[in-house]
């Protein structure tokens, strides 16, 4: 009997994949996120415009392409010739920091040089 028989059908286990929590906060980190959370829901009901000003922000690694439009990949072939085969692109192993910051009227997005993570 193979090692996953002996899992499954024996001793009834079964793969699991880890399911992705946010963070793992302890209690104060916790309390302070509720207490925010709570400030955050009076004054937006106490001040009309509160949510005008809040800003929010996400950041995320991009890689570089070196893209080829159609037009620079054709080739001239006669009809009775198969079409050329056009590799997919490969992601380059430069990547670089984008930032984007959104506040309720505009948005900016900042890339970030490389080497540079203190903006």
């Amino acid at each position: 009997m193979l090692v996953h028989g002996i899992l499954t059908d024996i001793l009834g286990m079964k793969r699991v994949a880890a399911r992705l929590v946010w963070k793992e906060l302890n209690v104060l980190q916790n309390e302070h996120r509720k207490q925010v959370a709570l400030d955050m829901v009076s004054r937006a009901d106490n001040e009309p415009n509160f949510i005008k000003h809040i800003i929010t922000g996400d950041e995320t690694w991009v890689y570089e392409y070196d893209m080829q439009t159609s037009r620079q990949s054709s080739e001239w072939h006669y009809d009775d010739e198969p079409k050329p085969k056009k590799p997919r692109q490969s992601r380059s192993k430069v990547k670089a920091m984008l930032t984007d910051f959104f506040l309720l009227s505009r948005r900016g997005t900042f890339r970030i040089p490389s080497g540079r993570t203190d903006g």
